[in-house]
């Protein structure tokens, strides 16, 4: 099947809302859909928020079909950059999304965030995730999934990390998505909780890292 992968630059505010769409449907609009106080109505301006914030600081990258347009994407933090590291990552819509939902899921956010970052140091070692490529979010409709897109997201940055000889990470959950991404060449960091859900359940991530080494044939 054809399909093409592009970074989004300059994009329409249509672009900007068929990747928050495709990222939805691709978590089945459940992405943390308890900690929205489940809301599910929130989910895709949810990750409408993270594409805005991305846009800021880091790289968007889309999967596109000639018959559907955009069918996936994936948000990824360069070297130095982080997700909500500035006060107007937060302002392009998260803050909004956090209005949204009540006082105790908000806080929840707050000491999840926390832990979350906790956990990254503690698995890829000090500085290291904020050194490499960062992957926040990533998905691929259902309709499409299993054809290669995902991976094709994955290659586009890879790429351009090789370059430099920049790692790749990542946090995921799940036996099933791990060995999806250790069929792609990443390795397990570690994995821990990062504090728990809304539902009072353990949230346990596992970190996961490629690196990406220089290519010692090419030529300058």
């Amino acid at each position: 099947m054809s399909f093409s992968v592009r970074r989004l630059l300059n994009p329409t505010e249509e672009e900007l809302d068929k990747t928050a769409d495709a990222l939805a449907r691709a978590f089945n609009y459940s992405y943390f859909f308890s900690a929205l106080g489940g809301k599910r109505e929130l989910v895709a301006p949810f990750l409408r928020a993270h594409v805005n914030a991305t846009l800021l600081g880091g790289e968007v990258y889309v999967v596109e079909v000639p018959a559907d347009g955009i069918v996936g994407g994936a948000l990824w933090f360069g070297p130095g950059q982080k997700f909500l590291s500035t006060a107007e990552q937060h302002a392009a819509g998260w803050d909004d999304i956090m209005s949204k939902i009540d006082t105790v899921y908000r806080a929840w956010w707050d000491n999840f965030l926390q832990e979350y970052d906790a956990l990254c140091e503690n698995c890829f070692g000090s500085g290291v995730k904020l050194s490499s490529y960062h992957l926040q979010v990533f998905g691929v409709v259902p309709d499409y999934q299993h054809r290669g897109f995902g991976r094709a997201l994955i290659t586009a940055i890879e790429d351009k990390a090789k370059l430099k000889g920049e790692s790749l990470c990542l946090e995921t959950m799940g036996t099933l998505n791990i060995s999806i991404y250790q069929s792609m060449g990443f390795v397990v960091a570690g994995s821990g909780p990062a504090g728990k859900s809304p539902k009072n359940t353990d949230m346990v991530f596992t970190c996961l890292i490629k690196h990406a080494k220089t290519d010692v044939n090419s030529s300058a």
